[in-house]
């Protein structure tokens, strides 16, 4: 009978290890060499696990089976379950695949290495130098060691709001790695579900996946200590995740993953900012990048957590999804790299009439040789009243302004998309294409329609208003919260000259300057008469696109009946009359690039899909009088808008 690769592979290895330990009384090198063999081959091998297929399996009376991914549950209403979040699913499942990986191979990199200095240290005849850990609450700057960790250790998961378990469930037979999942939650009807569903898929519930009813908090706080933290930390609550940050940065494995979901979108963007600056420690503005500034708030308030306790944080992945934001961060622990989080969070300044924002970091970093200085920042960026059209300014934030992506991390994790794997493969190829292509360097972006709404013109085509950036030099890009998003690193100015140069292209009559007095009557508008947009579904970027192009080429070929209305809402509208007023200062040219036109939008992919039925949030799952109602349910909806 022919044996199968993979257990050829472990005999393999435990032959080399066998006579590893032979060699070891010789006190020759020859033990560390073939050490370093097997512990080259260790990441190779796979997890060799048994799956029970639980298609077949008979469904109980009151019970629905709900099959997704390799995992099967009983479902029966009494715990939450939102099945529009198998996206939300497959693409953590698809991240923490990723990572494992990547975690596998930077352990078998410093197992090689601590192999070495061994062998270094036995032939000089010297001990080798061992680390004690560290208590975490300990006044000195060191860093806390962590007990050392082989690739064959593979990983422990907190999933900290577990519902029916389905994800926990999915998480241990779907990603490479998996050594244990704790599947936690407060109510007990949801640990009830939790246990049931392990036995359904045939998995043990003491070594496999271990229930836990307990506030999700407290059992956090158990395993902040670095030798029982976990490699992964998934929070994805009922609402904000703000409650549970404090807890789960600490219990997060030094280059382990936080996984975060915030569901509170309305709070986020803009619509409460008294709760939002409650929750996150931030004021979120109503912007046409409120999607993104979403994330950099949910992501400075992460490294905000962080920084407390000697963490600082590098985002993998910060995605704008449906009605809410899911973030995948790595979390690592360096006295020294924590210092610099002043300098990659700061304020947002945003105009109150034309929208222009500009950014303030809060600290700067000064380096010189080896000599490195922290300190504050100098500003602020702007003038009390806007360059562009002359009004006050809001001012927003902390947000992040670091990249929110880690391109090579997303680019390797497109390479692990199959259609076998992940039902939702083809939204996930579209998302992440869009992700890659975005400019990592840039903070938040301006909407096409944004711009053409304040000076009334018809809306230019999206490539070539693109192409006019890029024909002046400068990078343009996409986003994948928007499909109208300009995301650029020209100046303000600029974006604003080229739309000037785009409506004194179009037959429109501009009408003259008003008076002073007419002007300060209508100066700043009020807050509450501002636009919003804040939780707005999202279209085909064919559509949008198209759109454009009907309106555009509807005023480019001289046919707009509606020429007199808009130079009379131009006159009528004393932002839009100071921003046409302003000549330009360069002049563009609307030529089509071929690069204007992203890959992701060539290649057809679904960058934009519409919504699924059903896409919206959906009401907590009732829960029996006895509890209070303190518990957090997985895969949520946005009912904290509600609740505030």
């Amino acid at each position: 009978m022919a044996v199968p690769s993979a257990h050829k592979s472990a005999a393999r290895v435990s032959m080399i290890l066998v006579w590893a330990v032979r060699f070891t009384w010789r006190g020759t090198r020859s033990c560390s060499l073939l050490m370093l063999r097997a512990l080259r081959l260790l990441p190779c091998l796979p997890r060799v696990r048994t799956l029970m297929d639980t298609t077949t399996l008979a469904v109980p009376a009151g019970f629905q089976r709900v099959c997704e991914g390799k995992a099967a549950i009983l479902f029966s209403g009494e715990v939450f379950y939102n099945p529009v979040q198998e996206f939300n699913r497959d693409l953590s499942i698809l991240v923490l695949n990723t990572f494992s990986k990547i975690l596998a191979n930077e352990r078998a990199a410093k197992a090689e290495q601590r192999a070495l200095a061994a062998a270094k240290a036995a032939a000089a005849g010297a001990a080798p130098r061992v680390k004690k850990a560290k208590d975490p609450n300990a006044d000195d700057e060191e860093d806390e060691q962590e007990p050392i960790k082989s690739p064959a250790d593979g990983m422990r998961i907190m999933e900290a709001l577990s519902a029916t378990g389905l994800r926990s469930i999915r998480y241990f037979r779907e990603i490479e790695g998996v050594k244990q999942v704790i599947a936690n939650d407060f109510s007990a009807d949801a640990v009830a579900a939790i246990r049931r569903n392990i036995e359904y898929n045939g998995l043990s519930a003491e070594n496999d996946i271990i229930p836990s009813h307990a506030d999700a908090s407290m059992i956090m706080y158990q395993h902040r200590q670095p030798a029982s933290r976990f490699e992964v930390v998934d929070l994805d609550p009922y609402g904000s995740a703000a409650p549970f940050l404090d807890a789960a940065i600490q219990s997060v494995a030094d280059g382990g993953i936080l996984c975060v979901t915030c569901t509170d979108m309305a709070i986020l963007a803009g619509n409460h900012t008294e709760t939002c600056h409650a929750k996150y420690g931030a004021t979120a503005l109503r912007s046409k990048a409120c999607h993104e500034m979403a994330l950099r708030i949910v992501l400075s308030s992460i490294s905000s957590h962080a920084s407390r306790y000697r963490r600082y944080i590098t985002p993998l992945m910060s995605c704008s999804i449906d009605f809410y934001v899911r973030i995948f961060v790595r979390v690592h622990t360096s006295a020294a790299l924590m210092k610099r989080a002043a300098s990659k969070v700061g304020s947002v300044y945003q105009c109150t009439g034309c929208d222009s924002f500009a950014l303030q970091p809060n600290g700067r970093i000064v380096e010189t040789g080896k000599s490195i200085k922290f300190k504050p920042a100098m500003g602020p960026p702007v003038d009390r009243h806007c360059d562009e059209c002359g009004n006050s300014f809001h001012i927003g934030g902390p947000i992040w302004l670091d990249p929110i992506h880690d391109v090579a991390f997303v680019r390797a994790a497109l390479a692990g998309v199959s259609a076998e794997k992940y039902k939702t493969h083809k939204r996930i190829t579209g998302m992440l294409n869009v992700i890659a292509e975005e400019l990592p360097e840039v903070p938040l972006y301006y909407t096409l329609a944004g711009l053409t709404g304040h000076v009334h013109t018809v809306t230019p085509p999206m490539l070539k208003f693109r192409s006019a950036l890029m024909n002046l030099g400068y990078r343009v890009s996409t986003s994948h919260a928007n499909p109208l998003a300009i995301k650029t690193d020209a100046p303000t100015a600029v974006v604003w000259d080229v739309m000037r140069c785009w409506v004194r292209a179009q037959p429109v009559k501009v009408p003259k300057e008003r008076k002073p007095k007419e002007i300060a009557a209508a100066a700043d508008p009020a807050p509450d008469g501002e636009d919003i947009a804040a939780v707005e579904g999202s279209t085909t970027a064919e559509k949008a696109d198209g759109a454009s192009e009907s309106h555009a080429d509807k005023g480019a070929g001289g046919k707009d009946k509606d020429k007199k209305k808009r130079a009379k809402d131009v006159a009528s509208d004393p932002i839009a009359t100071r921003l046409l007023a302003k000549e330009p200062t360069i002049q563009a040219d609307f030529t089509l690039r071929a690069d204007a036109n992203p890959d992701s939008r060539k290649a057809g992919l679904a960058r934009f899909p519409e919504h699924p039925p059903n896409w919206g949030p959906k009401a907590r799952a009732k829960r029996r009088k006895a509890e209070d109602g303190a518990s957090a349910s997985e895969d949520d909806a946005d009912g904290a808008a509600a609740m505030e």
